[in-house]
């Protein structure tokens, strides 16, 4: 399918620094699966996420999910459109619907963990500005960059990341 820039760096940077997911293995999902692919764009954008790219403060370089979301769709217009269930929750809940209560979950027939997903894990953002700036490597919440990952790609015996197929 389709999606637009800013969703795209939404995903990398939940998958990459909160899901502690190694870049490649999205930068090679988005690859199978959009059909406005274009390499220099996806890989850039990887790259930049996960912060091998040039840009000095790229280490440290967070999408805030939530932040992103009351940035760019305040009243939840887009979430609605794509996610139906979701349709009748307020702006209050839109983005987060796991906080509702019980009561509130009746009300909206919207009940966490049946009707719509329970979170998968905690979002990690940094702590505060000079985290994003001054980079968080000896941080061991930290969770860009996963080692487990990187280590079966940086294995010297799988002769290297993959053959490309252009």
């Amino acid at each position: 399918g389709f999606m637009s820039n800013r969703l795209r760096q939404n995903v990398a940077s939940f998958l990459i620094k909160d899901l502690g997911i190694d870049w490649r293995y999205g930068a090679e999902y988005f690859e199978s699966l959009l059909i406005d692919y274009d390499p220099a764009q996806n890989y850039c954008n990887w790259n930049y996420i996960a912060g091998i790219g040039f840009d000095p403060c790229s280490h440290s370089r967070y999408f805030n999910i939530h932040k992103q979301s009351w940035t760019y769709d305040r009243n939840g217009e887009f979430v609605k459109l794509w996610i139906p269930k979701l349709k009748s929750l307020s702006k209050e809940f839109i983005h987060k619907p796991y906080e509702m209560n019980k009561q509130q979950q009746e009300i909206n027939r919207c009940i966490i963990g049946k009707d719509y997903y329970e979170p998968i894990c905690p979002l990690n953002p940094p702590k505060n500005k000079k985290d994003i700036y001054n980079g968080k490597k000896n941080d061991k919440n930290w969770r860009g960059n996963n080692k487990k990952y990187n280590n079966k790609w940086n294995n010297a015996n799988n002769g290297g990341y993959h053959k490309r197929r252009w």
